[in-house]
């Protein structure tokens, strides 16, 4: 809330985003690293969804530039570049 009183307001697209991103937690909570990954391969919300897609191609335009997933408890995590449901997820090796 401190922070909402010196931030913009947020697009309709970030709300929209945000919004679906609540509903999913409410509905299904990931408890896997898989399902969390799921989440981020969203498109309900679409055109603004979480795995959002540029439309256009111009470099300006909102959209995924990667995904990221973390175990804190395992001390793992995965990268997506790009867009999730498009790229693999890889585990990136926490000792680099």
């Amino acid at each position: 809330p401190s922070l909402e009183e010196v931030a913009e307001a947020p697009s309709e697209g970030s709300r929209s985003r945000y919004d679906r991103l609540v509903a999913l937690l409410e509905e299904r909570a990931p408890t896997t690293p898989e399902q969390a990954m799921d989440v981020l391969r969203d498109h309900g919300s679409s055109p603004q969804a979480i795995c959002k897609h540029s439309s256009s191609g111009l470099p300006e335009e909102t959209t995924v530039v990667f995904s990221l997933v973390c175990e804190l408890e395992a001390g793992r995590m995965w990268l997506a570049p790009g867009n999730p449901c498009e790229h693999p997820w890889e585990e990136v090796d926490p000792g680099l």
